[in-house]
């Protein structure tokens, strides 16, 4: 991904609604449970990386990845199947 692209907040719905529906309810609580499990995520990778932990770094990153392509969050998806130049 170009880093000088902004990054958007962008939720497909429609990925989001094959797995739980149109219940507002339950889209509203899936996107919550994903936020607090996204902060969780994206702090563990920054501990990785102060601890240079590559494997617990790939680890997190993979299953960020799952989370976010279960919910249809695509900018997220890209990020996190983006390997930094050099590696």
């Amino acid at each position: 991904m170009p880093k000088d692209r902004p990054m958007e907040s962008t939720i497909d719905l429609t990925v989001l609604r094959k797995v739980v529906g149109n219940n507002p309810d339950m889209l509203c609580e899936i996107i919550q449970d994903f936020s607090i499990f996204t902060e969780a995520g994206i702090a563990e990778i920054r501990a990785a990386v102060a601890r240079e932990d590559v494997e617990q770094l790939k680890t997190t990153a993979h299953g960020l990845k799952g989370s976010a392509s279960l919910v249809g969050i695509i900018q997220m998806l890209e990020v996190c199947t983006t390997r930094p130049t050099g590696q």
